[in-house]
């Protein structure tokens, strides 16, 4: 999941987005149907579901409410091109089934319907993959006017939860999968690499160094993005220690109990902490 940052709260709710001119490839079929009325008081969410897997195959294959404006071709070339990158991402083990290039991405037309499928604040977060029966990329509503440079690193990164499956595999320590969906992230986009670290060098001017690994509960000093930042380092730090291969492989185990090994962690937290005074000390 992503949090939401001033700039994008004030690109999604003020000027134009900035869309790229569909392909000629991209011809999406729509089909459209509203589905009935709930019998009861209890609240129904209200969102569109697209389910995208090539150039010529964007299928509407759920509508509950016809009257939400997304432009479908603008939506099919971000995810086309975030499927390109996810293709030449190194996922290791993380991924434990092959993927087979289909993203999922579900649009709630208002921030309640939002927050009912995520369980998530829609003051805080771009987007979340939450894991269900019918797992999807929730896209909040305030995303889908925003440009390509802020919508590419979120569907980027949600789609590696999603291919990963990363929240049915919780409720490990959930620094793991944030840092692994933004290291990925970072990996594909030089641009996020590059707003990463000017975020590093800020939190690390601003505020103490941590002891510990981040929390999965927020950070105390700093925002929630420098919370996903640190997130990032400790992963990559563990990775740079142990080799990508077997280190994905512990990020995993780790990620999938609530107990991970506290000689695992110790050493991990150690690593973190020494790689966080070795940044500060050169910035």
């Amino acid at each position: 999941m992503l949090a939401l940052s001033a700039a994008l709260l004030l690109a999604g709710c003020t000027g134009p987005a900035t869309t790229p001119t569909p392909s000629a490839t991209s011809s999406p079929s729509a089909s459209a149907s509203a589905s009935p009325s709930p019998s009861s008081t209890e609240f129904m969410p209200e969102f569109v579901s697209l389910d995208f897997k090539d150039e010529s195959d964007a299928i509407w294959t759920e509508v509950t409410n016809t009257d939400v404006t997304i432009d479908v071709y603008a939506w099919q070339d971000y995810a086309l091109a975030a499927q390109t990158y996810l293709r030449e991402a190194d996922l290791g083990s993380m991924a434990e089934e092959e993927w087979n290039g289909e993203l999922i991405i579900d649009f709630p037309v208002n921030s309640e319907s939002f927050e009912y499928l995520t369980d998530k604040s829609a003051e805080v977060y771009q987007a979340a993959t939450p894991c269900g029966p019918h797992e999807a990329i929730v896209v909040n509503p305030l995303m889908f006017q925003a440009n390509e440079a802020t919508i590419m690193p979120m569907l980027v990164h949600e789609g590696v939860h999603f291919i990963t499956h990363s929240a049915c595999f919780q409720p490990g320590p959930q620094w793991i999968t944030e840092g692994f969906a933004e290291m990925i992230t970072a990996e594909v986009l030089p641009e996020v690499a590059d707003e990463d670290a000017t975020a590093l060098r800020k939190f690390l001017r601003d505020c103490p160094i941590p002891t510990t690994l981040p929390p999965d509960s927020g950070i105390n000093c700093g925002s929630a993005f420098d919370g996903t930042v640190l997130a990032k380092v400790a992963v990559e730090t563990i990775l740079e220690e142990l080799g990508r291969e077997k280190g994905i492989a512990a990020l995993q185990a780790a990620a999938s109990t609530t107990e991970p090994d506290p000689a695992d962690i110790e050493q991990w937290t150690t690593w973190y902490v020494e790689t966080l005074e070795s940044a500060k000390n050169q910035s």
